[in-house]
């Protein structure tokens, strides 16, 4: 039987008063969860000699119902209230505990996050609740602790995108290992969490330089077990933060009608915070995605937006001679080449793992197509054989297309019609004529224009048989049609078998390379 034992004077006699257990032979006192980890296998005697029913219980579930309701109220303050009197008749009152995580969480502001001591409150509710109740209450209190979280995140965006400054950028950070380290003493996962908060020991003073502290944020989050759909989200509120600070910071120094270098310098500090949580919400999600690459973009227009500012050096002067240096201004583009090279590796990156992943499918895909035609052999050999032979089929009816086709072009009519006969030698008098008269003096005007005028004849004959040499072709290539019109229905009838065949052939082997799976 498993007793308390007591560490001290090893008995096992203990009363329980206040919430706390008292060894009856020394007077010891222990806390409930210290009584708990001091349980050991002994024989005989009682392991409490505390009554098995709480003579406060009836308080108990009076002030469990006051809480409750006030929780349904909003009244977190009340709940809370309730729930510490509660816990006070009896140290291990896990409904007590739970609600008073709720509460507690709820009750979070953005100066005072109560996210530790909601995690706490939610650890004691799981190490008291029944054996049978244990696993599904850390699953409901980690899901409320998310929630929690992500709240108090999401009031950190709020005014990040108001007050775009270093305070709430840090802010940000400090909201999230709360909620990390949280959920790690829920999980029960404080030990490994310890182990990543190790290299936050190494890193020394730049442990607080935000893109370094993410790191070890980031190493908790995962010793903690925290999903990745978690980061996703976070990444998400930091990233809509900072494209929203921006916006506030620019929208504040362009409104400035004479802006000095302050101005100017406030500007640099507000945008440098938002391209900071830029890089912060990247390394948050880790999913060199699309998401990602768009961040890296906009970093890319605050940096941009920074290399183009420009300030008056006094209220007095004219024009806009304060900037960045040249110096400034070149690291920035590197950082803009930087975040392209970055945007490229990604592109490439996901086109290598879309490539790598078809492949993958393509290679099971006919692993599987073998395995079923392996089994289904006598099928896949009847296919085999008609698709062979409907190969050889066609290949007999193209030969004998390809013959009828030579015959058609070879009856095709050739040569000239009569009338173009005609027309050629009309053509030819009609040159003649007209190198005579170009021969003639200008005092043989009546010769001209008898020349002219058996030109203008022999033109209108010109004309009228152009009209005769197409009914002439007309009437040779009917003729000729007529006699291949046997040879033409049956090049059809083979071309039409052929086309039978070839789409036998493709629903044949679409069969054989089809997936059983789809």
């Amino acid at each position: 039987m498993k007793k308390i034992v007591c560490e001290l004077c090893d008995g096992t006699e203990f009363v329980k008063e206040g919430g706390m257990f008292v060894c009856q032979g020394c007077g010891t006192k222990y806390t409930a969860e210290e009584a708990k980890s001091m349980m050991k296998e002994v024989e005989g005697g009682p392991v409490v000699g505390a009554p098995a029913v709480n003579p406060n219980q009836q308080q108990i579930e009076n002030l469990l119902l006051l809480a409750s309701n006030a929780y349904s109220a909003s009244n977190n303050e009340e709940t809370e209230k309730y729930c510490n009197r509660a816990i006070e008749y009896d140290a291990m009152c896990y409904k007590a505990w739970f609600l008073k995580g709720k509460a507690v969480g709820w009750s979070s502001t953005i100066q005072n996050p109560r996210i530790a001591e909601a995690a706490h409150s939610f650890k004691q509710a799981v190490d008291f609740a029944p054996d049978e109740e244990k696993e599904s209450l850390t699953t409901e209190a980690a899901e409320e602790l998310k929630r929690l979280g992500l709240a108090c995140i999401s009031l950190r965006q709020k005014r990040f995108s108001q007050y775009p400054d270093k305070e709430e950028l840090n802010g940000f950070l400090s909201d999230f290992e709360h909620l990390i380290e949280g959920l790690a003493v829920l999980l029960s996962k404080g030990a490994e969490v310890a182990q990543a908060g190790a290299l936050e020991g190494l890193l020394g003073g730049l442990a607080n330089i935000p893109q370094l502290k993410i790191i070890t944020v980031k190493s908790k989050a995962e010793k903690a077990g925290v999903p990745k759909e978690f980061f996703s989200q976070i990444a998400i509120m930091m990233n809509n933060a900072a494209i929203d600070g921006f916006n506030t910071a620019k929208k504040k120094y362009n409104g400035e009608n004479h802006p000095l270098q302050r101005d100017l310098a406030m500007a640099i500090d507000e945008v440098d915070n938002c391209i900071t949580l830029l890089g912060l919400a990247i390394s948050v999600s880790d999913d060199d995605d699309d998401d990602d690459i768009k961040r890296y973009e906009s970093k890319n227009t605050m940096e941009e937006y920074l290399i183009n500012a420009s300030a008056y050096d006094s209220y007095s002067s004219t024009w806009r001679s304060i900037s960045l240096t040249e110096e400034a201004k070149n690291n920035r583009r590197k950082n803009i080449q930087s975040n392209k090279d970055k945007i490229k590796e990604i592109q490439d990156k996901a086109k290598a793992k879309a490539e790598e992943e078809r492949k993958k499918a393509e290679e099971e895909k006919q692993a599987r197509i073998k395995a079923y035609w392996e089994a289904h052999a006598d099928e896949k050999a009847k296919l085999d054989t008609e698709k062979k032979e409907l190969a050889d089929k066609k290949s007999k009816l193209n030969a004998e297309i390809a013959s009828l086709t030579k015959q058609i072009n070879d009856a095709q009519p050739t040569g000239t019609v009569p009338s173009e006969d005609e027309a050629s030698k009309v053509k030819d008098q009609i040159k003649e004529l007209e190198n005579q008269r170009a021969k003639l003096g200008i005092f043989a005007g009546k010769e001209k224009k008898r020349i002219s005028e058996e030109i203008a004849s022999l033109q209108g004959r010109l004309d009228s048989l152009k009209s005769k040499i197409d009914e002439e072709k007309k009437a040779r290539a009917a003729e000729v049609d007529k006699e291949l019109t046997p040879i033409k229905t049956k090049k059809n009838e083979l071309e039409q078998q052929v086309s039978a065949a070839e789409k036998r052939i493709s629903a044949i082997e679409a069969e054989l390379t089809k997936d059983p799976e789809a």
